[in-house]
């Protein structure tokens, strides 16, 4: 009965199917029913074994728990989605078997932590497309047996430390296209049997050492979409049952050479995917051991549909721009040099500095040693003239002629 035009539903619409006794899976959703169109309590009765109900895509404001009640206790999944719902009173889930619960896309912008005593057994929750503001982590502390969450497509920035501290049992984070740029430390070492987390599309810059370390189920990372340019070393080591990671379409140029150490292990009958592509990859020497990993390791996906993992232009010309990262370059030999930015260029202008201030005191010293030289030199050269002039002078007196000086004193005859 899904996608039709209902708008309309009587308190005797299903007592006449043959199969009210055994039905269990109804769904009603992309219809025009409203909060009085559901308000009679008579009109799910008659399915009496009802199970699932999907009343998705619809324009409701309220839970519709009235005309729920002889489902209390056989409801295991109801979808609310995208619906017009912007509370939850407490007391409007009460299904205690109730084990799916999806409030995807409507207008929540808080949900109390006791509204969700009524379904103490709950292991999936999807509040994907809400308002909320910030994480609040006592909203999740009626439902500790939650395994899978989806809360994407919020504002929340942070994942604080505690996010998890009443549902350590979750095995899966739905968190696309949220407003995150900040996973405080220890969030999901809360969780030690999570198994996937989904974070593509938020505003995250930096995958940190810290943030997947110890989780030993960890087997898929979504990071694909962020802003992230840097990754620290052993940001992805040590995961033993990791085959599944999408870092496409960030800002990364390198990677640190024992990223992957102990993870990414080969395993009969596993796809080994690792999304790299749309990223500016600089292929220099630093990042050659990564090329050379994904060489030997042929089996690994590294492109998307439209995505192809290449190099960026080389400072060096080799490998030339749109080089695929698998591919073998035939550069020469020598080791490229790597583009030097930061503290790196901040040394070697004191370098420069200091070899050019060692140069220009070289410069003057040679200068003063020359002038000096010149100088001794013309004061021998004085000093030899001198020597000379006295020795010519008692030369010529030692000889008998008179001197110019004498004769023009003589007296005369």
């Amino acid at each position: 009965m899904n996608r039709n035009r209902i708008s309309k539903l009587h308190s005797n619409s299903f007592i006449n199917y043959k199969s009210r006794d055994v039905l269990q899976k109804l769904e009603l959703a992309g219809n025009r029913l409203t909060d009085q169109t559901l308000d009679d309590s008579l009109i799910f009765r008659p399915l009496r074994s009802l199970q699932q109900l999907s009343l998705e895509t619809n324009a409701l404001n309220i839970i519709p728990s009235a005309s729920l009640v002889n489902q209390r206790e056989t409801l295991i999944n109801l979808n609310l989605g995208l619906n017009q719902i912007n509370e939850v009173p407490v007391g409007t889930l009460d299904f205690p078997n109730l084990n799916s619960l999806s409030l995807e896309f409507n207008g929540i912008s808080q949900i109390i932590p006791q509204a969700f005593q009524g379904i103490p057994n709950l292991q999936h929750l999807y509040l994907t497309g809400n308002k909320f503001p910030s994480w609040k982590p006592e909203m999740f502390t009626f439902v500790p047996h939650l395994l899978t969450l989806g809360i994407g497509e919020t504002p929340i920035a942070v994942i604080p430390s505690n996010a998890f501290q009443y549902i350590s049992k979750l095995i899966r984070l739905e968190m696309s296209e949220a407003a995150v740029d900040t996973i405080e430390r220890g969030v999901f070492q809360r969780t030690p049997n999570i198994q996937a987390i989904i974070l593509n599309k938020n505003r995250l810059s930096v995958i940190r050492s810290d943030y997947f370390k110890g989780l030993d189920h960890l087997y898929s990372v979504n990071l694909g979409g962020n802003r992230i340019d840097t990754s620290e070393p052993l940001a992805f080591a040590n995961l033993p049952q990791m085959n599944h990671l999408d870092i496409s379409f960030n800002q990364l140029q390198t990677l640190p050479d024992n990223t992957f150490t102990n993870s990414f292990l080969p395993a009969p009958n596993e796809r080994r995917i690792m999304y790299v592509c749309g990223n500016p990859w600089l292929c220099d020497s630093a990042l050659e051991w990564f090329r050379t990993y994904l060489r030997e390791n042929v089996d690994i996906d590294i492109d998307k549909p439209g995505c192809t993992t290449a190099c960026i232009d080389n400072i060096n010309g080799c490998p030339s721009v749109g080089t695929p990262l698998r591919a073998v370059d035939h550069c020469p030999a020598n080791d490229l040099p790597l583009p030097l930015t930061g503290n790196a260029l901040s040394f070697v202008g004191w370098i420069i500095l200091a070899v050019i201030m060692t140069i220009l005191l070289i410069t003057i010293c040679l200068m003063t040693l020359v002038r000096y030289g010149i100088s001794l030199r013309r004061k021998k050269m004085k000093d030899q003239e001198a020597l000379e002039n006295e020795q010519r002078i008692m030369s010529i007196t030692g000889s008998g002629v008179p001197s110019v000086i004498t004769q023009s004193y003589l007296p005369p005859p």
